[in-house]
């Protein structure tokens, strides 16, 4: 058995005499094909048996690591036996393997007549089929009619093929901490945990969180869970902590059961969020997301225009309180409104949630038991229609909908709510709510627009987590906390809400954005609004944006106004060079003014270093109208194979501040422990024993350790996964027998990859055979260290991968005095040599 990178070196060693061969095939209408040895040598007997030739074939019987291209598509690299059969050299590929393609095999009886595990020519039995040995790209193209293949949806994967993964334990971690020096001192630090075990189709997962603020320590456990994946039902069981489907009522946290349907089962083709949060930064600041009640996301950003796009919420939806913690002390804060688009299926699709168990919000909440659920199906002519019902014994809720693809109209749906409640005041309270969602993309305009009438709702409606409340109006707070994190008003219920968001893409002009939410209340002439609008450009690498923010908060009697410039100017431009460190610089500028004239200027220098770019770096430079204050940070981030690692240092008139933080993931298996960057819901662990320091393609800064095990930290789910080493870091004497894999994890799995790593070395072996170089084409076997070649000119055999001292049984003819051996021992002086060479005599 070869590698493929073997394969390729003896194709190319061999390409002028296969070409020559090829050359030597005489064609007459009353005799068979046949080579003319002569061609290639004087002597018949210096060349092999080419009866397999003869016969049209382009291959020997044996095993050949070959890409697998079925109807024009790479799927894949594997091993593939070839028999002779019927004097043709076939693929021994079984009807398993077949079907496995997506060919339909019921159609065609003539497979029933072979076994289970039995080689078959599928030329014989399909119709226009072809299976071609391509020698150049080493390639197995196999290619049927369209008729021939199962009707399944574009990228359907067999669940039979999915790989629920191994036993595994995980550790995500990220610590971050803030130390802050001058007129003030503050300590903060902050960790998040969130592990799990896998067993089979098994998930255990546990989120917590550790907070310390000057000494108060405290920690808070947010979830834990018990998942699996049930095939038949595609669809998600969860047993512990979670939250409510947010499609029909608002989400609140629970500890209960739920089954819910899930969609990533469903391959791209059938497949019908979470949002970008924007802000403007005055100066170096903390942005802390939260959403029901939580911290979800914690970053530090850069004065300025920010965007938060990797944001992991922990439910569906939940409207995100976002606060920007600037270092002067001073604080602002606005929502981002959640929530999910137009609801569509397709026809005959169906979406479908069962949940029961009791609430489980902070200690300021009632916790009474629920059930809740819902149903959303497709019907013909681009129309869905759904409902859901949720109770508990002071709560119930009923929601009826419709939704309509309108084509070139765009997308909408519309549903009604009922709601009957009894209040912390032990009052009753019916009422109903309206929502109308609408979804229009212009793809030749480039526009997408989106408008959200998210309810209307009557003076009597109540949401579940409103009714929850003890009381009817007071302030929220964090468990165990003395600082308020919101205030509510049961008598000033939420009667109409509207949301626009739109975007058009304006060519190589850049792209324009705006987005808008409005709140108003019964009872009160207060409302929310929230405007985001800006412009996006890019001229030859220089990029530049310009961004304004309206921000008015229900009983804060604060109207924010902030208007950000920002500017990015690649180095190259001025100093065109083919230095990467150059080519990976940015000089930076941002101007902020808010309405209260406060204006804020700061410019700076980025950029990446190293040669996959994992240590990025930025130097900034601020200065404010207001006192005359001056700024200034420095921050250096690193991504290694073993984790993420960020720290900077800011300073702000007699204020000082170092950040730093440490983020990553731990999986243990059965090999032990291995580190890796931080893992997000899938990952592989790659298993490559005898190789270190072999980086994995396409995963920045992902390297094999010192035993040869590396993490690629994501994967997609239900999907196919390339897994390829990159073999040109292999030392000389190792050689990976395939270097790349395909692997389709469910839900929450980790993969094991395994790589056979060989050490060996390159030989280039001259063989004789009474006194003759072998023949030209005979196949040299080292069967117990699974090594095959074949001879090429002057009786000169290249193989990889060979151990120190071995035997050889070289064939090229079935008869048996077409067969000699020999055993060799590579001379200990050429060891460190890039190729072994040797001359030795064939018995």
């Amino acid at each position: 058995m070869v590698n493929k990178n073997t394969n390729k070196d003896i194709v190319y060693f061999l390409f002028p005499s296969v070409i020559a061969l090829s050359l030597t095939l005489s064609f007459s209408s009353y005799s068979a094909n046949r080579f003319n040895p002569a061609f290639l040598a004087d002597s018949p007997d210096a060349v092999t048996d080419l009866s397999y030739f003869e016969a049209g074939n382009r291959i020997k019987p044996g095993d050949y690591l070959l890409d697998i291209v079925f109807n024009h598509e790479y799927l894949r690299s594997e091993n593939i036996h070839f028999i002779s059969q019927d004097n043709h050299v076939i693929p021994c590929l079984n009807r398993d393997y077949y079907q496995s393609l997506g060919i339909n095999i019921k159609l065609f009886a003539d497979f029933e007549k072979f076994s289970a595990n039995e080689c078959i020519d599928i030329e014989k039995i399909i119709p226009d089929s072809v299976v071609n040995y391509d020698i150049e790209k080493q390639a197995l193209n196999i290619q049927v009619p369209q008729a021939a293949l199962d009707l399944k949806a574009r990228g359907y994967i067999p669940p039979e093929k999915w790989d629920n993964g191994i036993t595994a334990g995980i550790l995500n971690y990220t610590f971050s901490g803030a130390n802050s020096w001058g007129n003030s001192h503050n300590n903060s630090y902050y960790l998040n945990l969130r592990s799990g075990i896998n067993i089979g189709a098994w998930r255990l997962r546990d989120y917590s969180t550790w907070n310390s603020s000057n000494g108060k320590n405290q920690w808070n456990h947010i979830n834990t869970y018990l998942q699996r994946n049930i095939v038949s039902l595609r669809s998600q069981l969860q047993i512990g902590d979670s939250y409510t489907s947010s499609t029909l009522f608002d989400s609140v946290n629970f500890r209960g059961i739920s089954l819910e349907s899930d969609d990533t089962m469903l391959p791209d083709s059938q497949r019908g969020f979470a949002p970008v949060v924007r802000g403007i930064a005055k100066g170096n600041a903390k942005v802390v997301i939260r959403q029901n009640g939580y911290v979800i996301y914690q970053t530090f950003v850069s004065p300025g225009a920010f965007e938060i796009r990797d944001l992991y919420p922990t439910s569906n939806s939940g409207d995100l309180y976002v606060t920007i913690e600037e270092n002067d002390g001073s604080k602002h804060s606005y929502v981002v409104p959640y929530s999910a688009v137009p609801i569509l299926q397709r026809e005959g699709q169906k979406q479908f949630v069962i949940q029961a168990g009791e609430i489980r919000q902070n200690n300021q909440h009632k916790k009474p038991r629920f059930i809740q659920g819902h149903l959303i199906y497709g019907l013909p002519y681009d129309t869905t229609v759904y409902g859901g019902a949720l109770a508990t014994k002071d709560y119930q809720s009923y929601a009826l909908g419709a939704g309509k693809n309108m084509g070139t109209l765009g997308a909408f749906s519309t549903d009604i709510t009922f709601a009957h409640s009894q209040l912390p005041n032990n009052s009753t309270s019916d009422g109903y709510s309206l929502r109308f969602l609408y979804a229009k993309s212009l793809n030749q305009f480039g526009t997408n627009f989106q408008l959200l009438g998210y309810r209307y709702s009557t003076s009597g409606f109540y949401t579940l987590d409103e009714t929850l409340n003890t009381r009817m109006s007071g302030y929220l707070y964090e468990d165990n906390q003395k600082k308020p994190l919101s205030y509510f008003n049961l008598h000033n219920r939420k009667k109409g809400s509207l949301q626009i968001n739109l975007s058009q893409q304006l060519g190589d002009y850049g792209s324009i954005f705006m987005m808008t939410n409005w709140q108003n209340y019964w009872g009160t002439n207060e409302k929310n609004v929230l405007v985001q609008t800006g412009y996006n450009g890019n001229i030859k690498g220089l990029s530049y944006n310009v961004i304004y923010s309206y921000n008015r908060m229900m009983n804060s009697g604060q109207r924010d106004q902030t208007l950000s410039v920002g500017l990015s100017i690649p180095l190259q431009l001025l100093m065109p060079t083919s230095y990467q460190s150059i080519n990976s610089t940015y000089l930076t500028y941002n101007y902020s003014h808010n309405n209260n004239g406060y204006s804020t200027h700061n410019a700076g220098i980025a950029g990446t270093l190293l040669e996959d770019n994992t240590l990025n770096y930025s130097v900034q430079q601020g200065y404010s109208n207001q006192g005359g204050n001056y700024t200034g940070s420095a921050a250096l981030g690193y991504q290694s194979r073993y984790g993420n690692l960020n720290a900077s240092y800011n300073y702000h008139q007699d204020a000082q501040q170092i950040n730093y933080s440490l983020a990553g993931g731990m999986l243990l298996h059965s090999g032990g422990l291995t580190l890796s960057q931080p893992l997000s819901a899938n990952a592989i662990l790659v298993d490559a024993r005898n190789t270190a320091d072999v980086p994995i393609d396409n995963a920045t800064g992902v390297y094999t350790d010192w035993r040869g095990f590396a993490v690629i930290p994501y994967a997609t789910a239900y999907r196919q996964n390339r897994v390829a080493l990159d073999t040109t870091a292999l030392p000389d004497n190792v050689e990976i027998e395939q270097n790349i894999k395909q692997v389709i994890p469910t839900q929450g799995a980790v993969i094991k990859v395994q790589f056979d790593a060989k050490k060996g070395y390159r030989l280039l072996l001259t063989l004789q055979h009474q006194g003759r170089p072998l023949p030209f084409g005979a196949i040299a076997t080292d069967k117990q260290n699974h090594l095959s070649g074949i001879v090429g000119d002057d009786g000169l055999l290249y193989l990889s991968g060979v151990p120190d001292s071995g035997k050889l049984e070289i064939r090229w003819g079935h008869n048996a005095s077409q067969y000699c051996q020999v055993n060799y021992q590579l001379p200990a002086s050429q060891l460190d040599e890039p190729f072994v060479k040797m001359t030795q005599e064939c018995q």
